[in-house]
């Protein structure tokens, strides 16, 4: 049975009768969180933020939240959510994707006709990226990027393009080459991101999530990038300081000695471009 969280909001007086409702949302790590309100209708938008609040979700513009019923139906979060007493609303925590984007972009408008259970998978091909490709969740996965499509009908590929890049830019990870499953000194999960201005490191909670940018090293700082074993390290020297630093981040899975080969190669190839396209355009 999956784990359950448990959380009480009280809303109103001593005075008031009590008429607690629950609330359990299925979360993608397949543990539930479970609500209570003093109140027999809660807002949708309450709930959505509470969930998010738990996870430590930044960008929540990507999620949302669906009933459990045989439709997998997205809840409005304008809407007020009502639960029986002693019976639990259970609905579930979902993601938003850029597939339904793809999907206009490449098949056109959305028509009911065609658009069945399995047509995004066999059209979009490379492009309709589950988590499963099989199970429950790649039938859910679908359904909500085919939502997305639906929505997003009768938009010109131009408009389409501009909407994905528009929502992409918005992603605190936009932009950057990601290694996951290392851990830093202190053993904390982390995720390395490589890009222009250099190596992010963010720091990540139990479910996977980013929590905060924890450090930035930029491509100047970063004298020699190596692999050894398990371990990506980065040597930093400072001519301000005439100082030098070492950093070494583990990768704790069975490949962990590949990850760290690919890290340390993926951030020594971005780092030469960047590096020689900074020098040149010095030269100008």
């Amino acid at each position: 049975m999956p784990a359950i969280r448990s959380q009480s909001i009280i809303y109103g007086t001593k005075l008031q009768p009590s008429c607690e409702r629950e609330f359990r949302v299925a979360l993608l790590d397949r543990t539930t969180f479970s609500i209570t309100f003093e109140e027999s209708w809660v807002k949708a938008q309450v709930l959505f933020d509470s969930v998010c609040k738990v996870l430590e979700l930044q960008s929540k513009d990507y999620f949302g939240l669906q009933f459990t019923g045989k439709d997998h139906d997205w809840v409005d979060l304008k809407d007020e959510l009502s639960a029986r007493k002693g019976r639990p609303l259970n609905l579930k925590f979902g993601h938003a994707i850029f597939d339904g984007f793809f999907a206009q972009f490449w098949l056109g408008d959305y028509d009911t006709t065609t658009s069945k259970d399995g047509y995004l998978a066999s059209q979009l091909g490379e492009f309709f990226a589950p988590v499963k490709r099989s199970g429950p969740e790649f039938i859910q996965y679908e359904r909500l990027a085919t939502e997305f499509y639906r929505q997003n009908s009768n938009t010109s590929k131009g408009e389409i393009v501009h909407k994905f890049l528009e929502s992409a830019i918005e992603l605190p990870l936009y932009g950057l080459s990601l290694h996951v499953g290392a851990r830093d000194s202190r053993k904390i999960p982390v995720l390395l991101g490589f890009g222009c201005n250099g190596v992010f490191v963010y720091e990540l909670n139990n479910h996977g999530h980013v929590t905060k940018l924890q450090l930035v090293f930029t491509w100047r700082e970063i004298s020699a990038v190596r692999n050894e074993k398990k371990k990506l390290r980065l040597a930093l020297y400072s001519k301000q300081l005439n100082s030098s630093k070492l950093y070494a981040f583990r990768f704790v899975a069975k490949d962990g000695k590949k990850a760290a080969e690919r890290a340390s190669k993926d951030a020594t190839t971005i780092k030469e471009f960047y590096s020689n396209k900074l020098k040149l355009e010095e030269l100008k």
